[in-house]
Order: structure tokens, then C-alpha cells, then sequence
């Protein structure tokens, strides 16, 4: 038992699953289905650990009640909530860091400023079931969704055709812009071993020890865009040498281009996802047949090999991926599933004919962009 209602940030993965990171751990809520009725299990991950819960949706929507008010709650209040659902006993408390719950101290996570999170415990007899969520979760209203939205956009116009976007900038970026604080960077992996978000999240706290509220965000193509305080604590770590396990990080400031491929380079690999991918067709077999069909078999990447997770299959073919098909139809034992696939093709960029001198239109074509 236990578990949570749909959050600002959540990502589908499919007809009955969401899923959410909340600092260093993941999240997913799937809904289960029987003859009876309909449930939710809730699952929390981080790299030592794993609770699975789950609840009904009489629950389900109580807990979406409480994570709204708790987004409300301002300074150091301590507030609590309660229900009882059949024969089981269901608490929510708003806490702060250094508190005890079950015998056991929540530790604040060092890129969280305000350290508060809340403890959802369902108890039915014996058993006991505990979900912590931090604050960053459950107080990240809709205008979150517009975070680095910079004051030049938020005045600009836009014009649509067909198949192109095009904006007129109002006016240039304000040094005042959250984007005028950002580093973008790359780690030189020279083996197979790339840092995650966790990782790089939690090396960025320990090595930049003085910028306590730094945000690390995860980008395309293997960067990472870190949120400094400051411009003046963003242009120290600049100016440093960071490595993480002997692997050099690249920075540089943010700029519109950064991570994205020039139009005129053609890559000669890409990687593909296959859709929930039924089970009795996860192979090896199946999977560089179907790579053969995408423009040529190359690897299977490792998550999907060890089966971490179901959502997806993901597998390198040959090619830039104009030859990827949406839908791959494959017949076994007098059924024909039709697999969605997912090209990650890089987006391109170039410079447009349009553009002025001063930058104030940017043209987007999206026959130019590889998605």
C-alpha cells in the first residue's frame, strides 16, 4: 500500500504508468487491472533501494488532495493527514529534515534548500509500508513547465505555417534571465561507463561545495545543464577543472545551440526504442531482426539485455534514421502485434536565411529537425 497522484512532471510510459524523478530517486505509479476492480502500486527507486506499495483509488485521489495542500504550506509548519480505507489505516506528514520516522532520520538531500518532504505510511495489521517524497516533487506547481521561458520569448510572436514555426523576438535576452546562469557540459568518456543524472547530481554537491543550490539537469546527446545560484558562482566553477572518475568535464555557457547536431553532419548510427515490446518476443533474435529491418542490427543496450525495466527495448541500427519505420508489425502464434518505435534521432541545427544582423528572428523548419 501506499503511493501518489499524478505530479507536476510526470512523463507517461505507457496506456497505465507515469513516471517522476524526485532528487535522487524515481518514481512510478502503474494501474493494475483484474476481474474485480482496479488498483495502483507504486514503486520508489534509488541505487540501494526499492519499495513497492499499493492502493486504491479512493486512496489514490485522497493522496493527490494532500500533496495540493502541502504545496500551500509555507515556513516550518508540521501538518498531518489520515484516512482509513477498509482495513487499512493510511498517514501523510509534512516533515523536515532530521526528523524520525520508523526509528530511522531522513537525511536532507544537499541540493534540496528548504529539506522538507513528506511521509505517506499505510499500516493494515502487521504490515507496514513507508514512501518518502521530497519537496521538489510535491511542490512543483504549473509554472514550473515555463521555468526557463525568458523574458525575450514571453513577448515574442509566433507565426505557424505547415511545417515551420516562426519567432519574432520582442527584444534580446535579459542578463537578468535564468538561462544567463547556466553551464552546459559533457563528460570525455573514454569507456562505456556514462554518469547518469544521480550521479552527476551528486558529484556536483560534493564538488561545488559553495554553490549548495545547484540544479543539475539532464540534456540530449549526453550533456548535463547545471543551474548555479549566481552568475558570479556560475563563472567560478567555469573557470575550475572538474573531473568524475578520471573523466574530464567539458563547460561552457549556455548558448541556443548547445547539444544539438550542425544540419549538415550526418551520423552513421542511431538509437531506437521499441514500444512495450511484449515478453514472449523479448529476445536477441527478435531484436536484430528487427534492427536489420531498421537499417542494420548493431548492439542492444545493456538496460535492455539485464530486463531493468519493460517499458521499452532499446537497440543501435545503421543510418540517421530516415529509414526507421513508425510501427514495426511482427506475427507470433496467431497474433500480430504492432510496435510503436521511437527513433532518438539528434535534433539539427543551422542558420537561417531569415535571420537578421541583431538575431531578432529565429526560424525553425521542422523538415530540418530530427527528432
Amino acid at each position: 500500500m501506499g503511493g501518489s497522484g499524478k505530479l507536476a512532471g510526470t512523463y507517461p510510459i505507457g496506456e497505465d504508468s507515469i513516471f517522476y524523478n524526485a532528487g535522487f530517486k524515481s518514481y512510478d505509479i502503474t494501474r493494475c487491472k483484474d476481474k474485480v476492480g482496479s488498483w495502483f502500486v507504486r514503486v520508489e527507486r534509488s541505487r540501494r533501494l526499492m519499495r513497492r506499495v499499493e492502493i486504491s483509488t479512493k486512496v489514490l485521489k485522497w493522496l493527490v488532495t494532500v500533496f495540493i495542500e502541502a504545496s500551500k504550506v509555507q515556513g516550518r509548519t508540521v501538518k498531518r493527514w489520515n484516512m482509513k480505507d477498509h482495513f487499512a489505516e493510511f498517514y501523510c506528514t509534512l516533515k523536515y529534515k532530521g526528523e524520525s520516522i520508523g526509528g530511522h532520520r531522513w537525511v536532507r538531500p544537499k541540493y534540496n534548500e528548504s529539506g522538507r518532504y513528506i511521509s505517506f505510511i499505510a499500516l493494515q495489521g502487521q504490515n507496514k509500508s513507508v514512501i518518502i517524497t521530497p519537496e521538489s516533487t510535491f511542490k512543483g506547481g504549473p509554472t514550473k513547465k515555463l521555468y526557463f521561458v525568458t523574458e525575450a520569448t514571453e513577448k515574442a510572436e509566433i507565426q505557424s505555417t505547415a511545417n515551420r514555426v516562426r519567432i519574432t523576438r520582442g527584444k534580446s535576452q535579459s542578463e537578468k534571465d535564468l538561462l544567463n546562469i547556466c553551464l552546459v557540459g559533457k563528460f570525455q568518456c573514454q569507456t562505456n561507463e556514462n554518469p547518469n543524472l544521480n550521479d552527476v547530481r551528486r558529484w556536483a554537491c560534493n564538488s561545488w561545495k559553495s554553490a549548495i543550490e545547484v540544479k543539475v539537469y539532464a540534456m540530449n546527446d549526453g550533456h548535463f545543464m547545471f543551474e548555479l545560484p549566481s552568475r558570479l558562482a556560475a563563472e567560478h566553477v567555469l573557470a575550475g577543472q572538474w573531473t568524475w572518475k578520471k573523466m574530464k568535464l567539458e563547460l561552457e555557457w549556455w548558448k541556443p545551440t548547445t547539444g544539438y547536431w550542425p544540419a549538415e553532419v550526418r551520423r552513421d548510427w542511431v538509437w531506437i526504442r521499441l514500444l512495450g515490446l511484449p515478453m514472449n518476443l523479448w529476445s536477441q533474435k527478435v531484436l536484430k531482426e528487427i534492427g536489420n529491418l531498421c537499417g542494420g542490427y548493431i548492439e542492444t543496450k545493456k538496460e535492455t539485455s539485464l530486463k531493468n525495466h519493460l517499458h521499452w527495448a532499446r537497440i543501435k541500427v545503421q543510418g540517421n534514421g530516415e529509414r526507421i519505420p513508425r510501427e514495426v508489425a511482427i506475427t507470433c502464434d496467431y497474433f500480430t502485434y504492432t510496435i510503436p518505435v521511437w527513433c532518438e534521432a539528434p535534433v539539427t541545427v543551422k542558420f537561417s536565411e531569415k535571420r537578421r544582423e541583431k538575431g531578432k528572428y529565429l526560424t525553425v523548419n521542422t523538415q530540418d529537425q530530427l527528432l
